[in-house]
């Protein structure tokens, strides 16, 4: 024992030796510099070292699945909140009540609209129905009144803010002057004396440009860059504009007597693609460029060998394709696609890999958002399959059966709980796929459920149940 201790003694009264002849040469001190330099660079502006973006299509996913958020339960007509456990943290007072975003929830009292924080302490409050939560931006929408995450007032006093789309915002002032708003509070349009509206495109993650169009109440239609407002294209009254996922905007207008239109794809402040009029465009690998081109009933006439080819923007270039419809963003942020064949038979792929047999009679992609978070924070990809009377919840990463039933299996986007009801035996089979907790709930006869973040519910016989994450029984009340 006296030999350890004398070795831990003389390691540590041989460190400021150490520490001194290590400062003493420049090359190894300028070295530890330059590295750390670089490790900070990387962390600042390419985030190395962070978790997965918490955004997926405008959906907060590590504030949607929060699993200590507090539980709103409904006891005597009237809503309150609880945690984890059970224990009533704000009493029921409210006729209405929301899950919580962030530190605050928004809560109905009457004719009031309420923001309240975790204690049940109204924060803001306006006329009902006159408060909104933008999830893409965490920003609040209350009365006209435009606040940040932290509640903290963003838009100008003499401003009159409504309902906007993913993060840019409408405003009057003095009902003279109109534009559009970023989250910020910053005014990035002036309509001028003219009312207008903003519709942001959805697009994937892997798109770091957002364009937005806006509609002015005179006929003009402009399409802007939706973080700095800078004007991209600019139409006329007789033009219309639709808003497509991943920048892409169908521009219709009248030449000649016949009406053409025309797909337009932005990229960087311009239009980096665009198709013949008639054509339908949209994007299907955003890695390599991709666009899943469909030339109409007059593919013939335009000299094609096929209705459907791919388009690679790279060069310029068109290829056959067996492809025969468009992929939905959730498709193209997941990376997994439904795959039909022959005989009304169902499987996945990735890109142009299979992932699964064509040999289902039915599969069920999960929404991107909830799919995302399970995927990187749980190592899961969850679909749901169904062959003959049976259901399975499974892991195609893992290759493994999650539940099986023979009812359908019911889930929700805002929630990782799986549900089926088996009438027989009158219960409920329930999985969670963020603790992996499997339990069969009885609902005494005609029932119904609720399935939020970290909760499940089931109302039967005059009674609500409340469920944690790990499906355990935490509250029984009466609602009304």
């Amino acid at each position: 024992m006296k030999k350890f201790w004398g070795k831990i003694q003389r390691f540590f009264r041989a460190i400021p030796e150490k520490l001194g002849e290590f400062f003493a040469n420049k090359k190894a001190f300028y070295a530890l510099i330059i590295a750390s330099a670089v490790l900070v660079a990387a962390v600042l502006v390419f985030g190395v070292i962070r978790p997965f973006r918490t955004m997926v299509l405008g959906v907060n996913v590590n504030q949607r699945f929060d699993q200590s958020q507090l539980i709103p339960f409904k006891e005597s007509g009237l809503f309150g909140y609880m945690d984890t456990k059970g224990k009533v943290v704000i009493s029921p007072r409210f006729d209405k009540a929301g899950a919580f975003n962030g530190k605050y929830a928004l809560a109905t009292a009457g004719d009031r609209d309420q923001i309240i924080n975790r204690k049940g302490e109204v924060q803001i409050e306006a006329l009902r129905d006159a408060v909104f939560y933008e999830e893409t931006t965490g920003t609040w929408l209350a009365g006209g009144t435009l606040y940040n995450k932290d509640l903290k007032r963003v838009s100008k006093n003499k401003l009159d803010v409504r309902q906007g789309s993913r993060g840019l915002y409408p405003y009057a002032e003095g009902g003279e002057n109109y534009g559009i708003m970023d989250a910020r509070g910053k005014e990035i349009y002036d309509c001028g004396g003219v009312v207008c509206e903003v519709e942001v495109s959805v697009a994937i993650r892997e798109l770091r440009d957002a364009y937005a169009l806006i509609s002015i109440n005179n006929g003009t239609r402009v399409i802007i860059n939706a973080k700095n407002g800078k004007v991209i294209l600019e139409y006329g009254g007789m033009t219309e504009v639709e808003v497509k996922d991943n920048n892409i905007f169908a521009v219709s207008s009248v030449e000649d007597g016949k009406q053409a239109t025309f797909y337009r794809y932005i990229e960087r402040d311009r239009v980096a693609v665009e198709a013949e009029d008639g054509v339908i465009f949209s994007l299907f690998d955003p890695k390599n460029k991709y666009f899943l081109t469909d030339f109409g009933e007059t593919w013939a006439d335009r000299n094609r060998s096929s209705r459907y080819a791919f388009y690679r923007q790279k060069d310029n270039s068109f290829f056959s394709t067996t492809a025969r419809r468009a992929l939905t963003v959730d498709e193209l942020t997941t990376g997994l696609s439904l795959a039909r064949c022959g005989d009304n038979r169902y499987g996945i792929n990735s890109g142009d890999t299979e992932i699964l047999k064509c040999e289902y009679d039915d599969v069920e992609l999960l929404d991107a958002a909830l799919f995302v978070f399970l995927s990187k924070r749980k190592g899961q990809e969850i679909v749901i399959l169904k062959n003959g009377s049976q259901y399975t919840l499974y892991d195609i990463n893992k290759g493994r059966v999650l539940m099986t039933t023979d009812a359908p299996i019911q889930t929700s986007g805002g929630s990782p709980f799986f549900a089926s009801y088996d009438n027989r035996s009158e219960t409920v089979k329930v999985y969670n796929a963020i603790t992996g907790v499997t339990e069969e709930l009885p609902t005494a006869g005609a029932s119904s459920w609720t399935q939020g973040a970290n909760f499940f519910s089931i109302n039967s016989t005059g009674r609500i149940r409340y469920y944690n994450n790990r499906l355990e029984e935490i509250r029984s009340v009466s609602p009304q």
